[in-house]
């Protein structure tokens, strides 16, 4: 293979994302050796201080692919701190040549104080670099862009602080690409990471000293004080909850859950006035709800209170925070920016929680974090307006291989009537074939990533009772396949292709044959998944 100029890589590589894309699938990306190869000669060639890497995805594609150019003195991850790369749109027809803060390092930070990051960085790289605007959806006439691509496109428009924008089908010469280069390299080495860390560390949510009864932060991992953890069902989401729990010693005393559903309500969240009765006679009592006990908590402890609402998205949030929403905006020390008047939750309060106050207007002080889950296949149900979301980060719970405890071994049917095999398959093993089958535009679904599910849809108690375990597929993961699965084909998949047996035309059916024959499609197994169902190692672990 002879050498690839830049305009071949960019050209290349985005050929290579596109096959992966319409595929639904990251596996075979890492062997693809020409494309990869052939960048990281071109760095040698021509940065020899520099790293670079691309990437499609882990685990399963990702929205916006990427290669990434790293300046090791500052970073050597795509996760933290800053460099230059090349960002592809949506259905790779732009990429945009960027410098580009790690979006994940934006976890503890505040949206107020991202944007005075990227302004002390464009200070440094001078005055006349190009601006940060980006588009990296590419439109369509029939279709809007997803929930997911829309929320990442803002990710990254937080973290891009300049770029330029190609066309793919209409690149400039590999001249001016280079300049181009060029051009964000020299920016790239002004910043020093003693610079970039003093930046961050000036601009962090990490309370002042001012007040060291309020002196507290949650680490590892650090989280925002509007926090939300959402991603498919099954991917762990309150696990990852729980273990922010755990690594901080937060005590039972100062964490406060709840449940949202349809029915939840303000006065379920904030409190209401009920009839009540003392010394036999009737009477009107306050009784509050989870946020104004988390409130109190908050203002007469220093530790850090957590607030935490699961299945956010089944309730109609904007109604149940009502005039609570107003103190979402945090200032850099983490207290509301604005405080509210509530009566009926500031005369609740104790006398030690009013002092803390400092005045009667209401306010979230810097040590109560308001945690939140949310299902992506739920956003129908209540969907959060913008002006909702933009005052949480939102902290996405990917895909991941099912530890060893929750990895059982189950079986497959194959055939019908006289000539049925059953064949051993690990869950892992159906659990990425599932997910690869649903998002594939080429050979499968082609439906979006949130009908996908986590490794903990199903959580097995005995790995080595595959009767058991079979009948948890039956009992948890079948009627989730058929009605939120199968049945969105109609509206938005591949018509002419279906994950069950052509044969099945209601979901009774489904239930009784789970047990006697085939259910899956045959477009589902294919012949090459037929081979690799007698293997015992699972071939996706990587």
């Amino acid at each position: 293979m002879e050498d690839w100029n830049l305009r071949t890589i960019i050209k290349k590589m985005g050929e290579r994302f596109t096959d992966h894309k319409e595929k639904g699938s990251v596996k075979g990306f890492k062997k693809s050796i020409d494309e990869n190869k052939a960048l990281e000669t071109f760095i040698q060639n021509n940065f020899k201080e520099f790293k670079a890497q691309a990437s499609i995805g882990q685990g399963s594609v990702t929205t916006y692919p990427w290669i990434a150019i790293f300046y090791p003195p500052i970073t050597t991850s795509a996760k933290r701190g800053i460099y230059v790369d090349y960002l592809y749109s949506s259905k790779v027809k732009k990429v945009s040549l960027c410098i580009q803060l790690g979006a994940e390092q934006f976890g503890s930070i505040s949206q107020k104080n991202v944007e005075n990051i990227k302004n002390n960085i464009k200070n440094i790289l001078g005055k006349d670099i190009p601006s940060d605007d980006i588009n990296l959806i590419d439109r369509d006439e029939q279709l809007q862009p997803t929930q997911t691509e829309s929320e990442k496109a803002l990710e990254y428009k937080d973290a891009v602080v300049c770029s330029i924008n190609y066309d793919l089908e209409n690149l400039p010469s590999n001249e001016e690409m280079m300049r181009d280069l060029d051009y964000f390299i020299s920016l790239l080495k002004k910043i020093t990471k003693e610079k970039l860390d003093e930046i961050f560390r000036n601009n962090s949510n990490i309370i002042s000293e001012e007040d060291e009864s309020y002196n507290v932060e949650i680490t590892n991992p650090q989280i925002d004080l509007n926090t939300i953890y959402y991603g498919v069902p099954g991917t762990g989401k309150s696990y990852q909850v729980k273990q922010l729990i755990k690594t901080n010693n937060i005590s039972d005393e100062d964490v406060f859950r709840s449940t949202l559903h349809p029915e939840y309500s303000y006065s379920d969240f904030v409190g209401q006035v009920l009839p009540d009765a003392i010394d036999n006679k009737p009477t009107y009592k306050y009784q509050p709800g989870i946020f104004t006990k988390a409130l109190e908590r908050a203002l007469k402890v220093g530790e850090p209170v957590l607030l935490i609402l699961e299945e956010m998205s089944r309730a109609n949030v904007t109604a149940v925070f009502g005039d609570i929403f107003q103190l979402l905006d945090r200032d850099q020390a983490g207290k509301s920016d604005y405080g509210i008047d509530n009566d009926l939750i500031y005369n609740h309060l104790d006398e030690e929680a009013q002092n803390a106050l400092k005045g009667k207007k209401i306010i979230l002080p810097e040590n109560l974090y308001i945690i939140g889950t949310v299902n992506t296949s739920d956003q129908n149900v209540f969907p959060m307006d913008n002006a909702f979301k933009r005052r949480f980060s939102w902290k996405y719970v990917s895909i991941e291989t099912p530890d060893d405890e929750n990895n059982p071994e189950l079986t497959i049917k194959v055939g019908k009537g006289n000539q049925v095999t059953e064949y051993p398959v690990k869950w892992s093993e159906l659990l990425f074939k599932l997910n690869e089958f649903i998002v594939s535009r080429d050979k499968g679904l082609g439906l979006t990533e949130d009908k996908q599910l986590g490794p903990y849809f199903i959580k097995f108690n005995d790995t080595n009772d595959i009767k058991t375990n079979d009948e948890l597929i039956k009992n948890k993961l079948l009627q989730y396949l058929w009605d939120d699965v199968q049945n969105s084909m109609a509206a938005f998949g591949n018509a002419n292709i279906t994950l069950f047996d052509k044969s099945i035309y209601s979901f009774s059916e489904l239930y009784e044959c789970h047990d006697k024959q085939q259910i899956f499609s045959n477009e589902f197994l294919g012949k090459d998944y037929l081979d690799l169902l007698n293997q015992e190692v699972d071939n996706h672990e990587e």
